[in-house]
């Protein structure tokens, strides 16, 4: 137990108790996350000084480790992406980036050395990297979800008809596998269509991020860009088997009342900087 605040639910320590609610501390780091290096980034010199970079790495490794601790690897690795998503925006040179890169291979190859990662999470990688061998106890739940896609069809079977889904094959579909319920009933029309709505969120972000009127909000929307991008590719990714089994929700589908919260939140942030963005077609912004 990381602390006596703590909630378990299986072996993870995620959540705290608050009654009829349980809270996520981590979904709400994200952004807080988010605002501290862009506040680091943008208070610094292009090209980024390795005391700059050496300050992200902490800001972002400190709430990472005790995330990875609970044990929760899927959202350690969304601080670890928007973290390097914002550094090579932000200005962080190629050997610094090189520096990032050949770091985080030795720490990944020394957590595996020093056996801390939990076994469930060796078994996830397991599966994925050798499906074939493991399709009725590792990769089972995976395999129920591409039957499920599968069987959409291009139509799909129509709202709550879904076999797959209606009988409880297809594991934790109101929030891991939320997609492949959505695939099985309205199908691959269905799917491209909620790709697309992803699609256009994410172009919008980033528009939002080019017109910025500083630095700052051009980082910070940037970060959050860079985290709905990571959540919605390995939600769905997994679902179809590119991506190994994540505990990462599918922003505003999955059920969830603190990440819908924080997803609210970035988004909130996100037009703030929109509202505040350079009237002027092609200003730059005042670094």
């Amino acid at each position: 137990m990381l602390t006596p605040l703590g909630d378990s639910e299986g072996i993870a320590q995620r959540w705290i108790d608050l009654g009829p609610i349980q809270f996520q501390p981590s979904e709400l780091a994200k952004i807080a996350v988010i605002l501290m290096v862009a506040s680091l980034i943008a208070a610094s010199e292009v090209p980024l000084s390795w005391r700059t970079v050496a300050r992200v790495l902490v800001v972002v490794g400190i709430p990472a480790l005790l995330i990875f601790r609970q044990p929760d690897l899927g959202t350690m690795l969304v601080f670890a992406f928007v973290a390097l998503a914002m550094l090579f925006v932000g200005g962080a040179t190629l050997r610094q980036l090189a520096f990032l890169f050949v770091s985080t291979a030795v720490a990944t190859v020394g957590i595996f050395q020093l056996n801390l990662i939990k076994e469930y999470q060796v078994n996830r990688l397991t599966a994925f990297i050798n499906p074939g061998a493991h399709e009725l106890s590792l990769s089972y739940n995976q395999v129920q979800s591409e039957i499920a896609i599968g069987s959409g069809g291009l139509f799909g079977k129509g709202l709550f008809a879904g076999s797959q889904t209606n009988f409880q094959f297809v594991p934790v579909q109101s929030s891991d596998f939320i997609f492949t319920a959505v695939a099985e009933q309205f199908g691959f029309v269905g799917s491209i269509v909620v790709i697309a709505l992803f699609g256009l969120l994410l172009f919008r972000l980033l528009t939002i991020a080019v017109g910025a009127r500083d630095r700052f909000a051009f980082l910070v929307t940037t970060g959050i860009t860079a985290m709905f991008a990571f959540h919605v590719f390995v939600n769905i990714g997994m679902t179809i088997r590119i991506m190994p089994v994540t505990g990462l929700p599918l922003p505003f589908m999955s059920a969830g009342g603190t990440v819908f919260v924080a997803m609210s939140a970035a988004l909130g942030l996100a037009h703030s900087a929109w509202i505040r963005r350079h009237r002027q077609p092609g200003s730059r912004r005042d670094d």
